[in-house]
């Protein structure tokens, strides 16, 4: 109930490897389900210890045959990576 009522969700962006996947729950949240997604950013420089919330919208994901193997284009994918492949 508490999902379906939200109209924004806190998430976080997965590693390449190693973790749980987190991408086709982000496309569910942001795609079927209309919600307003907030993921962490660190920032590039790890040593700043800062994190802010990026707020990413529905129309910031787009569907792809180009990106055949994910499906969809997600608004992340264009995003540098940290030293742990995480997009930021």
């Amino acid at each position: 109930p508490q999902y379906q009522s939200a109209s924004t969700i806190g998430f976080f962006l997965s590693m390449p490897h190693g973790e749980i996947q987190t991408r086709d729950a982000i496309e569910r949240m942001v795609c079927e389900d209309g919600k307003t997604l907030y993921v962490p950013r660190v920032g590039l420089d790890f040593e700043l210890c800062d994190m802010d919330l990026v707020r990413c919208e529905s129309g910031d994901t787009t569907s792809s045959s180009s990106n055949s193997e994910e499906g969809s284009k997600l608004f992340y994918d264009s995003w540098p990576t940290n030293k742990w492949g995480i997009p930021e």
